[in-house]
């Protein structure tokens, strides 16, 4: 049941099972297959047995019934209040943390909470405010009068207005998306600033080419500029002889797997240095976000974003 409206959403039926004198502990096994009936489709709820329950505040109601030759009797209710959460908050993209972008009219993009599954109406509100002097990223977010706010968006990316003035290069900028399923917040994503490049600021970073960047075991929020041919490091703990890759386009909420000319490669033990050619790679795209993933022998998976430049 919501807690919030007291509407009933779903209920379910063991199968019979017997009950002992004394105390019993349930196992599973006593009550499957448990038999579900959805009353209410707005909640988007999977009944399959690896499905979530919805995002939200319920009162979930254990009820035992006795089963004889008068009848079915209600023998004993238990209740209690529990929350869903997402397993992930909605995540920023682009433009990334700390970074200097190059127009006054940056497209603010970032994926939505995870599983997806669990949401039938995703909406986004979008912040954007001006940091002040000794302000944090999070403490201007939560106190400043946004410059621009933009709620209900059905997508998970946004173009700054055009009937708006552009961003200043002078100032510092924070932002931040809030996840809504049907209209009630589901969780919040970090708080992530930039500035505006000034126009005469054109020299490219220098690339150092020995450099190499570590994979992570879980999918966080950072990303990396590659330019240029990508170089990570992995370290094989299990002395596989190969590992298989992944390269994916993530900066939409449907993320697009690329082709490459091979997904195994040869790995020793220990620390290895890995590079793969992205410039040949008709797939990868100036300035799009992407995603590499390693998996090894025992189904361990590895990541990495990054966003993709073209080298200068």
């Amino acid at each position: 049941v919501d807690a919030s409206n007291n509407q009933r959403i779903l209920t379910g039926m063991s199968r019979q099972f017997h009950m002992p004198k004394g105390a019993k502990q349930l196992r599973q096994a006593d009550l499957w297959p448990i038999t579900y009936n959805i009353l209410n489709t707005s909640y988007g709820v999977d009944i399959s047995s690896s499905g979530f329950l919805p995002i939200g505040v319920f009162n979930v109601c254990y009820s035992l019934l006795n089963s004889n030759h008068i009848g079915v009797e209600r023998v004993g209710e238990e209740c209690e209040l529990i929350e869903v959460e997402p397993v992930s908050p909605p995540m920023l993209v682009l433009p990334g943390d700390l970074e200097e972008v190059e127009t006054g009219r940056p497209l603010f993009t970032w994926a939505p909470p995870a599983p997806v599954s669990l949401f039938n109406r995703l909406s986004y509100d979008l912040s954007l405010v001006e940091v002040q002097g000794n302000q944090t990223p999070a403490d201007a977010i939560s106190k400043n009068i946004p410059v621009l706010f933009m709620p209900d968006l059905s997508t998970a990316s946004l173009q700054y207005p055009f009937t708006l003035a552009e961003l200043d290069t002078a100032k510092l900028y924070a932002w931040r998306v809030k996840a809504k399923n049907n209209n009630l917040t589901i969780a919040n994503s970090e708080t992530w600033s930039f500035r505006v490049a000034r126009a005469n600021n054109d020299e490219a970073p220098k690339e150092d080419s020995h450099h190499y960047i570590k994979l992570k075991k879980d999918s966080d929020g950072s990303i990396f500029i590659c330019r240029g041919n990508l170089r990570f490091e992995y370290n094989n703990e299990i002395n596989d002889t190969t590992a298989t890759i992944r390269l994916y386009d993530i900066t939409s909420a449907k993320r697009r797997e690329l082709q490459l000319d091979d997904n195994n490669i040869a790995v020793a033990y220990g620390l290895n240095l890995k590079e793969i050619v992205l410039d040949e790679n008709a797939g990868v795209v100036d300035r799009r976000i992407y995603m590499l993933e390693l998996s090894n022998a025992r189904n361990e998976t590895w990541y990495l974003k990054f966003r993709y430049q073209k080298p200068r």
